[in-house]
């Protein structure tokens, strides 16, 4: 598709537009493009906070809980190799930043990759879950600054470290996740289950889950390498990437 000529398409139905020069540029390789505004109120016909409670269940103060969370399952099979650099050959220094760095990875990064359109108006659960959403991603962006910052006043640290695939970069812009019309089965609210939606979207745009959707480490970060524009030879991983051990 050309960008210079395609200004706008249809996500299941929601008219979309590609990010251009007069917004903010989103990281290269994720989803470039948001809803139009003025068709925001089809995004919410679609909301259900019940549906999505039950991929990301919560707890009595409203933030997501439980070991099965698509972000946990994210960060599990996530690449845990360097394949670049040698940890034997960093400081101790630039391992322990790395470290602090993964352990990072463990938060908000899914609800910014899989961004939903929340209808503050269905009800309070639902204002409840944006305002708690937005507070996280916005909090994640301002620590990922920081951290970023922290990492480069390592002496010995190489920009060419956040190139890692195991070192997920977060995207400028947030990644929407368009839900399908409930009603195209035929029957209203009997629409696709949104787990099922979910794999198909994280199957079929890989750069959400940073890769982990795909069947070994080869394709992995062949995947990667064809996406960054980098060769196709296939370097060999290094050590894995521990996360640090908690503090006492």
């Amino acid at each position: 598709m050309d960008l210079r000529t395609t200004l706008t398409f249809r996500y299941f139905g929601i008219k979309m537009y590609y990010y251009g020069t007069k917004s903010k540029a989103q990281t290269v390789g994720f989803p470039n493009y948001a809803p139009v505004r003025n068709k925001f109120s089809h995004l919410f016909n679609r909301w259900c906070v019940v549906s999505y409670q039950e991929i990301v269940p919560v707890n009595e103060e409203g933030e997501p809980t439980g070991d099965q969370l698509p972000c946990v399952q994210m960060f599990a099979d996530r690449t845990k190799v360097l394949y670049v650099h040698k940890i034997s050959e960093l400081n101790p220094k630039v391992q322990e930043g790395l470290a602090e760095y993964v352990d990072f990875m463990e938060e908000a990064w899914w609800e910014m990759l899989h961004w939903v359109e929340i209808n503050v108006n269905a009800d309070q659960a639902s204002l409840d879950m944006h305002q708690r959403c937005r507070s996280r991603t916005e909090k994640l962006i301002r620590k990922y600054s920081l951290i970023l910052s922290k990492l480069g006043r390592i002496k010995g640290f190489k920009d060419s470290l956040i190139q890692e695939p195991c070192i997920w970069p977060l995207p400028a812009r947030v990644c929407y996740w368009i839900w399908e019309d409930p009603r195209v089965d035929g029957i209203p609210g009997h629409g696709k289950s949104l787990s099922a939606q979910l794999a198909e979207l994280d199957t079929r745009d890989p750069k959400r889950v940073f890769w982990a959707t795909a069947p070994n480490e080869q394709r992995r970060i062949r995947n990667v390498h064809r996406c960054e524009g980098q060769t196709a030879s296939q370097p060999s991983p290094g050590q894995e990437l521990d996360r640090p051990q908690p503090r006492r």
